[in-house]
């Protein structure tokens, strides 16, 4: 299909729930740069991405580190994209019942609305032992969903609360709330592809400056 619309070279991309906030201008400098390349973007969870990758239907993901888990080391090539903190986000309303910067207390007794999924890399479970390793507390209630718009719209709803990372515009509104989550350091998100792939796309993609 690549061919026949006149394009040399293909390369499929994924993206995770919150990559897309942060690499718009990376994206148009490559098509910019690159316009004999076919580009194509998919978002899925990470445990998907993940899959894809391994199976050849992506080329390339770009996804929070810890997908990296996934996969033996010698068997990827990555490198660091953007880095970014994490944020405890309620409505307003919510977070002045509790006191001020209190997020041990909004994640004991509000529901956690997270993109976390039941299995893979980003698991439920995997949250439960970070927020006990780093608060000591895990909530009562969470709300599972698959997008980042869904996630702040049942913020918005004040269904309950979310950690989302900072490069999250919508989490800056004026009638939420933003709590700096000292979990160590920033969230790193890196673009990977299998050491074995052969695509000359995937390779100037992920070397593209």
């Amino acid at each position: 299909i690549a061919i026949a619309e006149q394009y040399s070279g293909y390369v499929k991309v994924g993206i995770g729930m919150y990559e897309s906030r942060h690499t718009e201008d990376f994206f148009s400098r490559f098509l910019i740069a690159h316009p004999e390349i076919k580009v194509d973007i998919f978002q899925y969870p990470y445990g998907a991405l993940t899959e894809k990758l391994k199976s050849g239907e992506l080329d390339v993901i770009l996804a929070n580190v810890l997908c990296e888990k996934a996969f033996s080391k010698e068997d990827i090539l990555s490198r660091p994209m953007f880095e970014s903190f994490n944020y405890l986000v309620a409505d307003r309303t919510i977070a002045e019942k509790y006191p001020p910067g209190d997020a041990v207390a909004l994640l004991e007794n509000e529901c956690l609305i997270t993109n976390c999924e039941d299995t893979g890399p980003n698991s439920m479970d995997m949250l439960r032992q970070m927020l006990m390793r780093e608060f000591g507390a895990v909530p009562k209630r969470f709300s599972q969903t698959n997008s980042t718009n869904a996630q702040m719209l049942m913020v918005r709803a004040r269904h309950g609360v979310a950690i989302v990372p900072d490069i999250v515009p919508e989490a800056r509104e004026e009638n939420l709330v933003r709590i700096k989550m000292n979990m160590g350091e920033m969230t790193r998100y890196d673009m990977v592809r299998l050491a074995s792939s052969t695509n000359p796309s995937a390779q100037l993609l992920m070397e593209f400056q």
